[in-house]
């Protein structure tokens, strides 16, 4: 499957897992918005810490992309954030998440660096949680982060990222 999981969990007391999503093209043949794949090669990573407190905080974002440090810092206006908002609200865990970003999918290049940070963070929170959830379960709490970055939930990106490398959704 794309975008397999490189989740390592750690298992000192500080819990930390990273995790990788690939990039993605959307808007593919017919069904705007609806049919997508996901490419090998570029990749946003997400490290991710398993923290006390029941909050999100994003503790840094670099990469090799211009203009990496302009996205938000406060989880709330960043889709990563705000899918790890989104699982933590959902699940009512007491517990929250530290999220460190490494983009490596350029902003604005259409190849889905917005989901790919959401989707990373949440596979590697979900190596975190006591009972982790299945893969499918992560589709909606991506759709939420996503949405933060375009107004609305793209599933043609999403998809392929979480579900498999040809999604319609």
């Amino acid at each position: 499957m794309s975008g397999d999981i490189d989740a390592q969990r750690n298992t000192t007391p500080s819990r930390i897992a990273r995790a990788f999503a690939p990039g993605s093209v959307g808007n593919i043949g017919v069904g705007f918005d609806l049919l997508g794949h996901s490419i090998a090669g570029v990749r946003d990573v997400a490290i991710v810490r398993r923290i006390h407190e029941p909050l999100e905080r994003i503790r840094g974002i670099a990469g090799n992309v211009e203009s990496a440090d302009t996205l938000p810092l406060q989880a709330e206006r960043n889709t990563a954030g705000q899918a790890l908002i989104a699982l933590r609200t959902r699940l009512r865990l007491s517990h929250g998440f530290e999220l460190e970003l490494e983009k490596g999918i350029a902003l604005g290049s259409g190849l889905g660096g917005s989901a790919a940070s959401c989707v990373a963070a949440l596979v590697a929170a979900n190596a975190l949680l006591d009972a982790p959830l299945p893969r499918e379960a992560l589709y909606d709490f991506a759709l939420h982060g996503e949405s933060v970055s375009s107004g609305s939930a793209h599933r043609d990106k999403v998809g392929p990222m979480v579900l498999g490398p040809w999604v319609m959704g």
